[in-house]
């Protein structure tokens, strides 16, 4: 390898010769500045303490350590100290007692804890943690606590009649002691319960203000993959489903589970994810029923919207006679702008198409189209109607009659699909016009038997 060049002289221009320098002897060689102490390397002066490896005693010192350190940060992981992102202090207000149990449930759900209310009326709220709390105790040929080896024993959160029950074992010499007791207010003043506690109250009766007045914040039992308030309503306000579910709408419900599970630790059910999903895709496309209901004001809309326009629904009464409402059948709308257009352009060519309804409540969505005079496509007229049938097609079409004041020997000509229905329909409103099918719609449906480049260029 070639030896790199450099230039000395750029190297002392850029030195600044007025600093001190400290532990070495300097002394100038014709134009460079050479370094002549040997003390620095000097084997005396080096210490190669930092060197040696730990001993055993040392290295084993260090793992204790380390793996109690290690244990500490989790403990405080488990217990929220370092995830939780609600908090709680004693003064702290809440305008109504909604809102401070919602921060509670999302206190649960983020340190994954089985809160329970004790007391939850019109003049306090009182919450406790009904975790179960494992105590670790010294046996009898122990002299300090122990997580392994015999001579663990292990007291647990359960309780029946306020009475303590053991039971013993004697494989490896483990003692397992049961604190039982089924009243929850009595369970609390046991020594092995989680001591984590929320106590609420009115400021008074007459202010709806709400004021944390005991806190405890510790929790010391293990955490939970099953939180009651963990539900699907709570989920599908999260918009961490609601991005999910706008940015895949037909994600399915294995992946949404699979997802759900690992956003949040806890455990969720099919059945759970299918209800999230159908409540947050409900909040995004919005409710069907209230959008029926909002019918009228739809149109009351589009008549200010735009002068002329003509707009023809059809309803059926309800099983009950007495019923307020009427469930909706039929709509036609014809803008009056586009009306008055297609009548100054009179270009007598119209083509008719029907198509799906996808949601809840399915039908057929009817369309007339014509051409501009630049042979482009010239939207006249829609109609959501029950069933794609010859009676839905008369009924359009009649509209489109009246609206357009086309006489009964009107010289139209009709481009329609190959749907069932249409061409009498046709026939009867408008006998003497006539009908050409769609080349698409027929490629369509001959391929269907028949495939190929050959039949392909015979259309």
């Amino acid at each position: 390898m070639d030896e790199a060049e450099y230039d000395m002289m750029d190297y002392h221009a850029n030195v600044d010769r007025s600093v001190d320098f400290m532990g070495a002897e300097v002394e100038s060689v014709g134009n460079h500045d050479v370094d002549t102490s040997d003390d620095l390397l000097d084997d005396e002066n080096l210490s190669y303490e930092s060197f040696d490896s730990l001993t055993d005693e040392e290295m084993e010192d260090f793992e204790t350590r380390r793996s109690l350190k290690l244990r500490e940060l989790r403990r405080k992981k488990r217990g929220g100290q370092s995830t939780s992102q609600v908090t709680f202090y004693v003064g702290q207000l809440f305008p109504t007692a909604n809102a401070a149990k919602d921060k509670i449930n999302k206190h649960a759900i983020e340190t994954r804890r089985s809160l329970s209310f004790l007391r939850n009326d019109k003049k306090g709220i009182r919450v406790v943690c009904e975790g179960r709390c494992p105590i670790f105790t010294c046996g009898p040929n122990q002299t300090g606590p122990s997580q392994s080896g015999p001579g663990i024993h292990i007291q647990s959160a359960t309780c029946q009649k306020g009475k303590e029950s053991s039971a013993s074992g004697t494989k490896k010499g483990f003692k397992k002691g049961l604190v039982e007791c089924n009243d929850k207010r009595k369970g609390r003043l046991n020594s092995v319960d989680c001591p984590w506690v929320l106590y609420l109250s009115r400021l008074s009766d007459e202010d709806e203000t709400w004021v944390v007045k005991t806190y405890q914040p510790d929790h010391k039992c293990l955490t939970s993959r099953k939180i009651q308030p963990f539900t699907s309503t709570f989920l599908a306000k999260k918009e961490f489903v609601m991005n999910q579910i706008a940015a895949n709408p037909n994600i399915s419900v294995s992946r949404l589970q699979e997802e759900l599970g690992r956003k949040y630790e806890l455990s969720v059910t099919k059945m759970k994810t299918f209800r999230t999903k159908l409540k947050a895709t409900k909040k995004i496309e919005g409710d069907f029923k209230v959008q029926y209901a909002s019918l009228r004001d739809y149109v009351m809309e589009l008549h200010r919207t735009n002068p002329g326009t003509t707009v023809k629904f059809v309803v059926e009464p309800e099983c009950n006679p007495h019923a307020p409402t009427r469930i909706f059948k039929r709509i036609y709308v014809c803008l009056g702008p586009l009306k008055e257009g297609f009548k100054e352009c009179r270009r007598e060519l119209l083509g008719l198409d029907g198509a799906f309804m996808k949601g809840p409540y399915p039908g057929q969505m009817l369309t007339a189209v014509g051409l501009d005079p630049n042979n482009g496509i010239y939207p006249l007229a829609y109609g959501i109607v029950e069933a794609e049938n010859k009676g839905s097609w008369i009924w359009f079409l009649q509209c489109i009659k009246d609206d357009l004041d086309l006489p009964d020997h009107a010289n139209f000509t009709f481009i329609p699909d190959r749907q069932k229905g249409i061409i009498p329909a046709i026939t009867q409103v408008f006998p003497a016009a006539e009908h050409r099918f769609c080349v698409r719609h027929i490629w369509q449906n001959m391929k269907l038997q028949w495939r190929g480049v050959a039949f392909k260029d015979c259309l």
